[in-house]
């Protein structure tokens, strides 16, 4: 599911990444301490993924799932998941109301009763009905709802968390490097947060200036402390990191971030030390987490495009499986089964726990994002329509707008979806 502008531009940076992208060829010089500039490398060294012919083990998931959306892509993982299970089928606009077209959508939150519009210099807060009650400008980054707050970018670049029921700010601490980085939350534990970040890319006259990716946690203060402008000043950082090399993928736990890179995929603990280096001949295109410590990477190798599940315990790769069509830079899907949905430029690819591909449905237009129901079923933008695939590949569209969806449906409940265009939010439902 698309977020904000910062990720526009990291989609642009993946899919020119085999133009532009000088591969780091000192295979351990590619992630530093941030205030050091130390080159960091795991204590057991880089290992290489080792393809095995067992069946993944998977647990049922055990998870609570809410329902709507607290972030793009759903949580942390990345993986798409929504509690909801998808009961709807034709629907009608329940209500539409207008956005402000000079500032284009590029991801719609719901939580409880309020609504998010992520835009591109700003995000709006809407009650149940669409109607709006407060616009707040931004800085570049994903935005995050947690545990009643906000969490965003504001656009002086200070990391922000502001009370959803109205949007008020609540705290504003400050990061490395402060304007001109994507901030994106991962996990907030306590007063514990951990952010990533990406330099904004920026053009000269001569050259283009590298981009920076940056891994930080803060801790805000056990008690935060605030001055009268809600700046914490309690805050301490942790622990941080750097990279050059692109592209440069993230997915999270609430206690380990997973990061990949061309070549390598790393784990690291709630400190960010690396506890894993696998490496493999690959460029990734995309990645997501499941609840039981396993990454589904899309990749590019030897020419060719697949669909990794490694077991990142063990360094264990139980599928490669081609990919019939092009895949998009967008996290594949887990399903409550643990069928991966991989978005592909004409549709959705279905792959199952064993690696078959159960199905490719097709796509009047390429999505633009999706999300999968705790009943298997899952919704697509693609168009000017949210289509429904059901477990068997069957797709129904569900709901028509009458202008293109520009962001990932959120299904908010079993028979209601949200959805927006450049210029309008729109309830469909029965």
């Amino acid at each position: 599911m698309p977020s904000s502008a910062s990720f526009h531009s990291l989609l642009a940076l993946v899919l020119v990444s085999g133009v532009c992208v000088k591969e780091n060829k000192q295979m351990e010089s590619n992630l530093y301490e941030l205030e050091t500039n130390t080159p960091v490398a795991s204590k057991a060294g880089p290992r290489p993924l080792q393809d095995t012919s067992s069946p993944a083990i998977h647990p049922p998931a055990r998870i609570n799932i809410p329902q709507g959306a607290v972030r793009p892509y759903n949580t942390s993982e990345r993986n798409g998941r929504n509690g909801s299970a998808w009961n709807g089928g034709p629907s009608k606009v329940l209500w539409s109301v207008p956005l402000n077209p000079q500032n284009p959508p590029s991801a719609v939150l719901a939580a409880g009763d309020r609504i998010v519009v992520q835009a591109l210099e700003q995000w709006s807060l809407h009650d149940a009905r669409g109607q709006p009650l407060r616009t707040v400008a931004r800085g570049e980054g994903e935005i995050v709802i947690e545990d009643g707050l906000v969490y965003y970018t504001d656009h002086k670049g200070f990391f922000t968390g502001a009370r959803l029921l109205d949007g008020e700010p609540q705290f504003l601490v400050g990061l490395q490097f402060g304007s001109g980085f994507s901030r994106t939350l991962l996990w907030r534990e306590g007063p514990r947060l951990a952010v990533h970040g990406f330099q904004i890319q920026q053009m000269s006259e001569e050259r283009q200036v590298a981009d920076q990716t940056l891994l930080e946690v803060v801790d805000l203060g056990a008690p935060m402390v605030v001055d009268d402008f809600k700046f914490v000043t309690s805050s301490t950082q942790v622990a941080g990191l750097s990279s050059r090399t692109l592209p440069f993928l993230f997915a999270a736990t609430e206690h380990q971030v997973v990061t990949a890179i061309p070549r390598r995929l790393y784990l690291h603990d709630a400190t960010l030390s690396i506890t894993a280096d696998y490496q493999a001949s690959f460029s990734p295109i995309a990645l997501s987490l499941d609840e039981n410590a396993f990454a589904l990477l899309v990749v590019e190798s030897e020419g060719n495009t697949f669909l990794w599940s490694i077991d990142l315990t063990t360094g264990s790769r139980h599928l490669t499986t081609p990919l019939p069509s092009a895949p998009l830079p967008y996290p594949p899907l887990v399903g409550p089964d643990h069928r991966a949905f991989v978005m592909v430029r004409d549709g959705v690819v279905a792959v199952d726990p064993d690696g078959t591909v159960a199905w490719h449905a097709r796509t009047s237009g390429s999505p633009v994002g999706a999300t999968v129901c705790s009943n298997g079923v899952v919704v697509v933008s693609a168009g000017s329509s949210v289509v429904a695939i059901d477990p068997k590949g069957e797709s129904e569209v569900v709901l028509g707008v009458d202008a293109e969806i520009v962001t990932a449906p959120v299904v908010v409940s079993g028979t209601q979806v949200l959805v927006a265009s450049a210029g309008r939010l729109v309830m469909g439902g029965r």
